[in-house]
């Protein structure tokens, strides 16, 4: 008879495990079909495939990390944390997760979180390039500019062919007044991406402010013809312009600057229209 229950105890043994085999490849099927929705940014679809993963195999911590990134795209940070958390308490180990989870908490505006969530990340895998742009972005937030160009540098030695790491680098460079280095790394950003407009208008006030007023004036130009209410390039036209002893084009470009200019720019907006009523005057 215990030799019948012996039997009975391994063939049920045998048959939780086959479930539990099966149920654990079902779910990484299932995660692995979630990742193939959130690739095409279809984030309701891969959240639905993510939780048939996890219950499947609520262990699977590679599913609540990618959960949690298809929740942060959709911009529900509070849920994105959760899954983050849920992934770090079930895989120790998991730098990624807290790269994500320290994005998620830039994104809430929690950047000295953010900043460890970085490093501890960095610790597990120095190799990480996302978490060093992540910090570093970070770190630009703060206005720490050296810390962020030195995590710059570090993201760039991995991905050197990321035109918006030269961008970002370029930007805290401009950030802190070093309009040269700036210019270098905004010239590189536009040969790997001739389509990020934006840094027109940084290398044009970059040229603005070493005095080069031709480039200046080009890079504006190049932006105003993609961006036709861009209002601070309107504005550095206008000082441009007027450096250049070019009144009546700096009028017109100032009163194009207050067309479109946001409300809160009070400061050159008061400065716009004083230069304006200055200019008339003459």
């Amino acid at each position: 008879m215990s030799f019948n229950k012996s039997i009975m105890v391994t063939i049920l043994i045998s048959i939780c495990s086959i479930m539990l085999i099966f149920g654990c490849k079902t779910a990484v099927k299932y995660n692995d079909k979630g990742y193939s929705y959130y690739s095409v940014q279809q984030y309701d679809k891969a959240i639905e495939y993510y939780d048939m993963a996890i219950a499947k195999n609520p262990n699977l911590a590679e599913a609540y990390n990618n959960r949690g990134l298809a929740c942060y795209d959709k911009g529900k940070y509070k849920k994105a944390l959760s899954d983050f958390r849920r992934a770090i308490e079930k895989k120790p180990v998991f730098p990624e997760a807290y790269n994500n989870r320290g994005l998620t908490h830039q994104a809430l505006c929690e950047v000295n979180t953010a900043i460890t969530d970085y490093n501890i990340a960095i610790t597990m895998d120095p190799g990480l390039s996302e978490a060093y742009n992540n910090r570093a972005n970070a770190f630009f937030l703060k206005k720490n500019y050296d810390e962020a160009i030195k995590d710059y540098d570090r993201a760039i030695e991995f991905k050197p062919r990321d035109a918006l790491r030269y961008k970002n680098r370029g930007v805290a460079y401009f950030s802190k007044g070093d309009y040269e280095k700036a210019k270098t790394d905004f010239n590189k950003a536009l040969d790997l991406d001739s389509e990020l407009e934006e840094i027109y208008f940084y290398r044009g006030v970059a040229n603005y402010k070493l005095e080069m007023y031709d480039d200046a004036i080009n890079d504006l130009d190049s932006l105003l013809k993609v961006e036709t209410d861009h209002a601070n390039a309107y504005y550095y036209v206008g000082l441009i312009c007027e450096k250049e002893n070019m009144i009546y084009q700096a009028i017109e470009a100032y009163k194009k600057f207050l067309k479109y200019a946001n409300p809160s720019n009070k400061k050159n907006i008061y400065d716009a229209k004083k230069r304006i009523n200055d200019l008339e005057n003459l």
